[in-house]
């Protein structure tokens, strides 16, 4: 998404550049300018105003631009596997996304909210999604616990690797999770997206977004909306789980600042 967002950038005449990251430490970057935009999830964002662990400081000179994509909690476990909720992973191997990632960030509150202990009750396996798929495929580890978004690559991929199910969170898990954070919310998967998924599931949620510096000028904030606005069509040819944003869905960025350039372009100032 990253390079996507930077070639639309650069082809519109500026020049970009696209950086591996991990949602946590993006906030981060923009906020000590290491970095001009980056993606990371609203829930992040909330955190890091109040300096929670992992931030260090309160970062609110670090805004949004739009929100993106709706992320979603998946707990996918083998066909015949007896887990039915977060709570059954208590002694399980589980495969979470990579440390310092937000997906990695979720994870860690899904299994507190469920009263279980990271370090005490199970064993985490923090891996790229690819590697954590891999782990499902060979039966090392018991459960996958990942945010990504509605329709996703790898998980199609391991579906029809094994059998497979997507397992609800507890609806006591989803409450505590908004309770813990506002920018967790309840998320209804659409049935038939992936195999073995014919039901499908109800989760907990967060939407992406793009972030920028306060600092950043009105004029490049107005510009960089315009332009990632108009090819968004163009984008999504690409990111296909960017299918469901729109101009009306990136103006919803619930409690969070949006730059006043973003919001003059969106406002057809």
């Amino acid at each position: 998404m990253g390079a996507v967002f930077a070639e639309v950038l650069t082809n519109a005449g500026t020049q970009c550049s696209s950086e591996a990251g991990g949602g946590t430490q993006n906030i981060i970057a923009v906020g000590e300018k290491q970095s001009d935009i980056a993606f990371c999830n609203l829930f992040a964002m909330l955190d890091a105003y109040e300096a929670k662990e992992p931030y260090t400081r309160e970062y609110k000179d670090v805004i949004t631009l739009m929100s993106l994509e709706t992320n979603l909690m998946y707990l996918i476990v083998p066909a015949d596997s007896a887990i039915a909720g977060v709570k059954d992973l208590k002694g399980k191997t589980v495969a979470v996304s990579s440390v310092g990632s937000t997906a990695y960030t979720m994870a860690m509150d899904v299994l507190k909210c469920a009263g279980l202990d990271p370090e005490k009750d199970l064993t985490i396996k923090a891996a790229s999604m690819s590697e954590d798929a891999d782990l499902m495929k060979d039966r090392l580890a018991d459960a996958f616990l990942i945010m990504t978004g509605v329709s996703n690559a790898t998980l199609m991929d391991l579906a029809q690797s094994i059998d497979v199910k997507f397992v609800d969170l507890e609806e006591d898990v989803r409450k505590a999770m908004a309770d813990l954070n506002p920018g967790y919310f309840d998320f209804q998967h659409p049935a038939g997206t992936y195999k073995g998924e014919d039901k499908g599931f109800i989760t907990s949620c967060s939407k992406g977004a793009l972030i920028c510096s306060a600092d950043m000028s009105e004029e490049e904030a107005y510009w960089i909306t315009k332009t990632l606005v108009e090819h968004f069509d163009d984008i999504k040819t690409t990111c296909a789980w960017l299918s469901a944003v729109t101009p009306e869905t990136m103006q919803d960025v619930g409690s969070l600042t949006m730059h006043p350039g973003a919001k003059k372009y969106f406002d057809g100032k």
